[in-house]
């Protein structure tokens, strides 16, 4: 008899739904605040600075500005509705909580926006407001139009006691991801001359291998790709296939992969700042039948090696297993520092090791929100392996529980050093800049594979 969801169990709740809305908002307070340098500013000056910003018209001078600030306030209004209207029927009081969410939004920008007259070289504008605004009623309407659906979707999933359905959940979530990056930033076109333009910038490649030169770049940006599409193959060989039945063949789960492979690629056609290249699709196939082969073999070999196995050969296994967490920590490190051109000026090394200490994320307030969100997002998932690898080494070869949580502390702490080790070297690469920020976001990934995994492999 399969097993019954435990609602207990599922998520999002409303207090998940609150701290969620909570991180997202202090997120955007200190986004919107950086670099921190606070300048004092009379108030009377600081008013008169604000009216002539009323009085600027709005319009659209930067789409990717427009972009960042909406999809910056999409989430949080939908986490703040979702917290005053989960688990409750549509009604007046749903409209009226709705009407208070945009108001709300609507006012934190402004504000923020004002109190960035103190904290240049931050700039005040009103298009920045009026996106978030629009930003937060797409953020409302979304909600209203999808949340218990997705709601339900994701409770379905998070109550299974079946480690399959929860993995096959997180694969769809990150296949559902990697779509959404690849459409972002968001610059579609449907017009021909569009396309031709772009034909002709070089943006599109039909010959595999035509603009990539041989050099340890190329290869980490090839391993890279292939890595990206590994968990897509896991879940063709997962797709439209009952629970109680063995992966999909090797043929049919290569199949679906690499149609989600040409599909991702044919999508890109349109976006304009995506490199369209046949290359994708063979690195992507690669990556899809190495995701198929590794499904198929967990599905014949599922169990956790036990420990009544001989010292020997778990001694052999747990060699492996670190050595793997030793090869993907390398990889992961080769390729937040390529390209490897290293700097000998003492004076310039001084300086960056000097903003490297400094205030979290400072260097990206230059840089659209949607960039930083990009390369936060990047990082995490990157990183997200290690504490998988983490949770598997402590599973398999602690036998008690406090031993496990001692193995996976030392773990996330040797990943904590990976990554300030990394950031460190970027301070001799000229190409990167090197943020303690950074070393904690790498945390924060090892964490959330951690609490993956666990939540995957947990019997209930």
């Amino acid at each position: 008899m399969p097993h019954m969801p435990d609602r207990r169990l599922a998520w999002p709740q409303r207090r998940h739904c609150f701290w969620l809305a909570v991180f997202l908002t202090g997120a955007a307070v200190y986004g919107s605040l950086l670099p921190l340098r606070y300048t004092p500013v009379g108030w009377q000056q600081a008013v008169a600075l604000l009216k002539a910003v009323c009085a600027t018209p709005i319009g659209i001078r930067s789409r990717a500005d427009w972009a960042a600030n909406i999809l910056l306030a999409v989430p949080i209004s939908y986490c703040w509705l979702a917290t005053l209207t989960v688990d409750r029927r549509h009604g007046l009081q749903t409209i009226f909580a709705a009407v208070g969410v945009v108001v709300g939004c609507i006012a934190l920008s402004a504000a923020l926006e004002f109190a960035q007259i103190w904290f240049p070289p931050r700039v005040t504008s009103q298009d920045d407001i009026a996106a978030q605004g629009v930003g937060a009623v797409c953020g409302v309407v979304l909600w209203l139009a999808v949340g218990k659906q997705l709601t339900d979707w994701c409770r379905r999933a998070t109550a299974s006691r079946q480690p399959r359905e929860r993995l096959q959940w997180v694969l769809e979530l990150y296949f559902l991801g990697l779509l959404l990056y690849s459409l972002l930033p968001l610059d579609l076109t449907l017009r021909p001359s569009d396309l031709v333009h772009k034909y002709r910038e070089g943006q599109v490649t039909l010959v595999p291998f035509a603009h990539w030169s041989l050099g340890v770049s190329a290869l980490i940006k090839a391993v890279s790709r292939i890595a990206t599409f590994i968990p897509v193959g896991m879940l063709g060989a997962l797709w439209r296939r009952p629970l109680h039945q063995a992966a999909n063949s090797f043929a049919t789960g290569l199949f679906y992969g690499l149609l989600a492979v040409a599909g991702i690629e044919t999508i890109g056609l349109f976006v304009l700042s995506y490199h369209t290249d046949t290359t994708h699709l063979l690195l992507g196939g690669l990556g899809i039948g190495m995701g198929v082969w590794a499904m198929r073999r967990w599905q014949h070999d599922p169990a956790n090696v036990p420990w009544s196995t001989t010292s020997r050969k778990a001694g052999s296994t747990l060699f492996r297993w670190l050595l793997l967490f030793g090869l993907y920590a390398g990889f992961a490190g080769a390729v937040l520092c390529a390209p490897f051109d290293v700097m000998r000026d003492r004076a310039q090394i001084k300086a960056r090791c000097e903003r490297f200490l400094g205030t979290p994320f400072a260097q990206w307030w230059p840089i659209p929100d949607l960039r930083f969100a990009l390369d936060t997002l990047f990082k995490l998932v990157l990183f997200a392996p290690l504490g998988m690898l983490a949770v598997l080494v402590a599973r398999r070869f602690a036998p008690t529980r406090p031993l496990r949580w001692m193995v996976l502390v030392v773990l996330l702490a040797v990943i904590y050093c990976v990554g300030f080790a990394v950031e460190l070297l970027q301070v001799l690469l000229p190409s990167h800049w090197p943020s303690i920020g950074d070393t904690l976001t790498y945390l924060a990934g090892a964490v959330i594979g951690a609490l993956v995994t666990g939540w995957i492999l947990a019997k209930r």
